[in-house]
């Protein structure tokens, strides 16, 4: 029952966004009562921070890929943004809360958390592909961090462009492109 709330909240917040989510739309999309729904999560705030919680669980998967190579690990980063659009309503969803954190305390603290974990995730497989290619050096270090905000950073911006559906082509190639950059960067080559 609560994945069933989460994915039914989730819905709600790809339609209307998540100032119209309410325990009671998600008992009426479920068919059950308000009263069940408070029974697995006790207010409103707790049905929110589940559902970011949900979604970043799915997100952290995607970033804890053991690919072969640097590539091969941003490649396949790239390709879950260009998701069918079954999977676009997570991503939709998970926007709402970057745009909600703007504006909301409670929001706020636990997209820097996520945000946090998402770079330490990318951070620990650039440190890895740097390893194997015996880059160790301080300098290579402060590369990582910053191809690891800049992956991220690049993954937002993408994936809201997705949203838009704007040229997928395009955007696949400025993802490759941007691949090489960074390869360039971090690799000295």
């Amino acid at each position: 029952m609560k994945r069933a709330i989460l994915e039914h909240a989730i819905e709600i917040i790809c339609n209307e966004g998540i100032m119209h989510v309410s325990a009671a739309k998600i008992a009426a999309s479920i068919g059950t009562s308000k009263s069940n729904v408070f029974h697995h999560f006790k207010t409103r705030e707790a049905i929110l921070l589940g559902v970011h919680d949900y979604i970043f669980e799915a997100f952290k998967q995607s970033f804890t890929l053991v690919e072969s190579d640097f590539k091969a690990f941003l490649g396949t980063l790239g390709d879950a943004l260009f998701v069918p659009s079954e999977e676009t309503k997570i991503y939709k969803a998970f926007f709402a809360f970057y745009n909600e954190g703007l504006f909301t305390t409670l929001f706020q603290d636990r997209l820097s958390t996520s945000t946090a974990t998402m770079i330490q995730l990318i951070e620990d497989q650039l440190t890895y592909f740097c390893d194997r290619a015996q880059l160790t050096d301080a300098q290579t270090k402060e590369r990582i961090k910053v191809v690891s905000h800049g992956i991220l950073a690049f993954m937002d911006g993408l994936g809201l462009h997705h949203m838009l559906r704007p040229n997928q082509d395009a955007l696949r190639q400025v993802w490759e492109v941007q691949i090489t950059l960074w390869e360039q960067y971090l690799f000295n080559r």
